[in-house]
């Protein structure tokens, strides 16, 4: 979305048959398209919904500095997360994955610089296509 494109839906192949997507105003995004606006606003809605009844929903909106006052016009001097903490969850099935994972996670952000300093660019790449920290397949 940094460049004004919304991406694919990940692993989309065929609507739901059960869904009218028409009546109801949904649409997945089968191929990348520009990022639309509603009254001047860019809005994209994501829902992710899980097999065992955990769904996520958020609204995604282009970032207007004028909605924000003076000091939001201006760069920060710094990086906005240089010195702050970050939580980087993990998860997997069992406790010793977890725990596995959550070390590689550990050693792996020792090796960040300041040019980074959330992490965030390594990590940024959806989960099956990349590896993770340690060489190993997401």
């Amino acid at each position: 979305m940094q460049h004004n494109v919304l991406p694919p839906s990940l692993n989309f192949t065929e609507p739901n048959r059960y869904i009218n997507f028409d009546a109801e105003h949904l649409e997945v995004v089968a191929d990348p398209r520009e990022w639309p606006e509603y009254s001047g606003t860019k809005l994209a809605g994501v829902s992710g919904f899980g097999f065992g009844g955990t769904n996520a929903h958020v609204v995604l909106s282009d970032f207007n500095p004028a909605d924000y006052g003076p000091e939001a016009q201006s760069a920060p001097a710094e990086p906005a997360l240089a010195g702050a903490e970050v939580a980087l969850p993990v998860s997997g099935l069992l406790p010793s994955r977890r725990a596995h994972l959550a070390a590689t996670l550990a050693d792996f952000v020792t090796t960040l610089d300041d040019a980074d300093p959330a992490g965030i660019g390594p990590l940024r790449h959806p989960p099956q296509s990349r590896p993770l920290p340690g060489g190993r397949p997401g």
